[in-house]
């Protein structure tokens, strides 16, 4: 019997590459999963709200804006997500979410290389969808680790350290010489 998730055939995963289109087709494929066809305000719960427009152009408002008439709050569909303060815009974030389901394993180069972004926010979008998914439950304990020491790099070298080898190797430790 073949073990594993059968993620790959769910019907959101297959959607999902078609999000990543373009940010409008994203934002608007996230908010029917967040919301369904009823969105809510984040603060009050309120579902009296509405999608921000440009006065002029009738178009979405450049930040895909919700407004309130309960509270008057505005909002997003990243509030209160793993993408909320991340500038990284919502069609990398679901590629990376799709490669992650349909896959055994993503790297941040290869997400580099197809969202066209910085190494730097590949490692970050690929540390967030680790700790935010099950499936890197392995990596979870390491997170937990790293929140409640305060210092990452202490908490990487503890995790490492304490980190046995398998059997039949030996621990190799690489020398920087000048």
């Amino acid at each position: 019997m073949k073990k594993g998730h059968n993620l790959s055939q769910s019907e959101v995963i297959g959607e999902i590459p078609r999000a990543g289109a373009n940010e409008l087709a994203a934002v608007e494929f996230l908010e029917k999963q967040r919301w369904g066809d009823t969105p809510a305000c984040i603060r009050c719960g309120s579902v009296d709200v509405y999608k921000m427009a440009d006065a002029k152009t009738g178009k979405r408002n450049e930040r895909f804006l919700w407004r309130c008439r309960d509270c008057k709050g505005q909002y997003t569909v990243r509030i209160g997500t793993v993408y909320e303060e991340s500038r990284i815009e919502l069609r990398h974030w679901c590629y990376a979410f799709w490669r992650a389901c349909t896959s055994k394993g993503v790297a941040a180069l290869e997400i580099k290389r197809r969202c066209q972004i910085n190494h730097k926010s590949a490692l970050f979008l690929m540390a967030r969808l680790r700790f935010a998914t099950p499936f890197f439950s392995s990596y979870v304990s390491v997170f937990n680790t790293l929140k409640l020491q305060g210092d990452w790099r202490d908490a990487v070298k503890k995790y490492l350290r304490t980190k046995k080898p398998a059997s039949g190797c030996r621990k190799v430790t690489a020398r920087w010489e000048v």
